[in-house]
């Protein structure tokens, strides 16, 4: 990782007063800093508001609350007690699933939550704090046993921080009973740096395609599939046929408002494993 600093101070007429300036040390990482703080906040907001209206406008990131909304969905269509994340940072998806269930009046059956990240402090906290209020347990590295019958779900950028990936994927597909993420591909297997200092592995499209057309117990669903920058991003969701029909089903019985709907993707149709893969060939085929 490259190194990273964080600055501090006030604004006076446009003129910066700085406090302090903070650098990493051996024993403290300044991106775990900056985003635990992140994570906090979203947890605040999250225990202290009611409507969705509102969680749009005070979240850090309204993906997350997307993207929660369709775990909240695979965990009640399901009834699956066990749920694992891959980047858990500090299980803040236990707090959404609880704004869902106060707000549908629908609970889901999860027991425990399992998770990993590879961030030290995010995990002590975890496992220290978190575990004192909810059944969580976080691990710094990838747990396959606790994936088993499970719903997956991960955001894109932990998968690109693992340099694994695709054999991550593997086990993922193959072991959980559903699940759902967001990722990015590349025409080539690629390596960048963010601006945090974090580096990224890409996975070449052919890679991936290979990945999900190699197993034939699960089915793959996709969305919001884009190209940007050299990239195409996507969603997916992925389980056994009936999990995939029951999620359906379930969706349409929620009563969300038209307003609601914008803000949590409601109306955003999946494309099938095969569209998807004829669509992300032509794309890289045009911008040849």
């Amino acid at each position: 990782m490259r190194k990273t600093y964080l600055e501090f101070g006030n604004l006076i007429k446009g003129s910066k007063k700085k406090y302090e300036v903070l650098k990493n040390t051996q024993f403290f990482s300044l991106y775990d800093a900056y985003m635990f703080s992140r994570y906090f906040k979203d947890i605040y907001v999250l225990e202290n508001n009611k409507s969705i209206k509102q969680l749009k406008k005070n979240l850090h990131d309204i993906k997350d609350l997307k993207f929660s909304f369709v775990i909240y969905i695979l965990l009640i269509s399901t009834g699956i007690k066990r749920y694992y994340e891959f980047g858990s940072t500090i299980f803040e998806r236990f707090f959404y699933i609880k704004f869902f269930e106060k707000k549908f009046l629908k609970k889901t059956k999860l027991k425990k939550y399992y998770g990993n990240d590879i961030s030290k402090f995010f995990n002590y906290f975890s496992n220290n704090f978190f575990a004192k209020k909810f059944n969580c347990f976080a691990s710094e590295k990838f747990e396959n046993k606790y994936v088993s019958e499970s719903i997956f779900f991960s955001k894109g950028i932990s998968l690109l921080y693992e340099k694994n990936n695709k054999k991550i994927f593997e086990k993922v597909f193959f072991n959980s009973a559903a699940g759902f993420f967001d990722f990015s591909i590349v025409r080539k297997n690629e390596v960048k740096y963010l601006n945090t200092g974090k580096k990224l592995y890409y996975l070449g499209y052919k890679d991936f395609i290979q990945i999900i057309n190699s197993n034939k117990k699960k089915f793959f669903y996709f969305r919001k599939v884009k190209y940007k920058k050299n990239k195409i991003y996507f969603e997916c969701l992925f389980g056994k046929k009936n999990i995939i029909k029951d999620f359906e089903n379930i969706k349409k019985k929620i009563n969300v408002n038209k307003v609601d709907k914008s803000f949590l993707d409601y109306n955003f149709e999946f494309i099938s494993k095969n569209d998807f893969s004829n669509k992300i060939k032509q794309i890289f085929k045009r911008v040849n």
